[in-house]
């Protein structure tokens, strides 16, 4: 089937192939969401990753969470999909706040689930 010229007629299909081209753009447009949110923290024009992370307050170490947890399941369904540095260790404090443990970006991609980063939590 040619995606430019689908001509469908009945509702099944046209449905079926709304709710694949929906799903496969709601994905590719939550790829370029981790990306951008993914430079926002790691690659600030003007904030260190700390800066950032302080700025989020006690939410940050939720907000590192749901990032690992998207990133493990746009990696689950596109391993080639996040071709991004590795972030800096850090570690998740009691309070919420997130410590980097270590402030440069590192050459390899993230490789496991939780983006390559040691992340703690008690």
């Amino acid at each position: 089937m040619d995606l430019l010229n689908n001509n469908a007629t009945d509702d099944a299909t046209k449905t079926r192939d709304r709710i694949t081209n929906r799903t496969k753009q709601a994905f590719q447009n939550l790829i370029r969401e981790y990306r951008q949110l993914w430079r926002e923290v790691w690659n600030h024009p003007r904030l260190t990753p700390q800066q950032v992370f302080d700025s989020l307050g006690t939410d940050a170490g939720e907000w590192l969470q749901h990032a690992y947890a998207t990133y493990a399941y746009i990696n689950d369904r596109a391993p080639d999909a996040l071709d991004l540095p590795a972030p800096s260790p850090m570690t998740i404090n009691d309070d919420g706040t997130v410590t980097v443990l270590v402030e440069t970006v590192q050459e390899n991609a993230p490789e496991s689930e939780s983006t390559g980063s040691e992340t703690e939590t008690d």
